[in-house]
């Protein structure tokens, strides 16, 4: 009794509670106490976005080396920030490192059948060079190889260290199915979104947040404006940290 006294003065507070503050498990208390606040007072505002259509694989490359995010919101353009979908960054590694695979099997392909194969290197800035920018041959190349492959999403595929950025081909992507992009001359990554995330308004109560989390157990949500304007995003671990912040106070 002495000991549990002296541990609370020290340290307040459940020991669940301070192994998810050193560890970050993601659990909420369901008998926790309301924090009577709004979702747009404990969300993410500076926010890492991708949008549906534009960007080039050398780009979302950069993306992705330039932090440690796992789930990136994709929005209709970075000015109108129009909810379309969140994305999954151990789905888009593995469609990046398979979209350089397939740049470098048409390249060799293609090399085989010149006459003047010997007058290419064989190197990365090779392949780029003898590919021609077919992008149909592409992704046929890259869903081949994905159908083909025993791809764990468990392993650590999210990596980048076996990733040289000279090895990026300029390609554009779209983040959207290939029939709402109006130009094809893009690659189909597609398959990285959720297209149904869990959206709250800007308004919405942290009860409300918390139910979510409790009932439906995503990651993250979403938080939209009055206009529907991706303006935050709300993770378990953050919300799960303003919890015990404000309870400790």
């Amino acid at each position: 009794m002495v000991s549990k006294v002296v541990a609370d003065f020290i340290s307040p507070g459940a020991i669940s509670e301070q192994m998810i503050l050193l560890n970050g498990i993601p659990y909420i208390e369901l008998e926790s106490s309301p924090m009577g606040m709004q979702v747009s007072e404990i969300m993410t505002k500076n926010l890492s976005v991708i949008p549906a259509t534009g960007m080039t694989t050398s780009q979302i490359y950069d993306l992705l080396n330039s932090n440690n995010f796992t789930m990136f919101p994709v929005v209709n353009n970075s000015s109108d920030m129009i909810i379309k979908g969140l994305a999954s960054r151990k789905i888009i590694v593995m469609l990046l490192k398979t979209s350089i695979s397939a740049t470098k099997n048409i390249a060799d392909r293609q090399r085989a059948n010149t006459a003047e194969s010997s007058s290419y290197q064989e190197n990365s800035a090779s392949n780029l060079e003898i590919w021609n920018g077919d992008y149909l041959m592409l992704q046929n190349e890259i869903e081949s190889s994905i159908e083909g492959s025993q791809l764990d999403l468990d392993d650590e595929i999210d990596s980048l260290k076996d990733i040289n950025s000279n090895q990026v081909p300029e390609t554009r992507v779209a983040f959207i199915k290939k029939h709402e992009v109006s130009n094809n001359l893009m690659l189909d990554f597609s398959r990285a979104v959720d297209n149904t995330p869990i959206i709250l308004d800007i308004n919405a109560s942290t009860e409300t947040a918390e139910e979510i989390f409790n009932r439906m157990g995503p990651r993250s949500i979403l938080v939209q404006d009055l206009k529907g304007r991706l303006v935050g995003l709300l993770t378990r671990k953050d919300f799960i940290r303003s919890k015990l912040l404000h309870s400790n106070h």
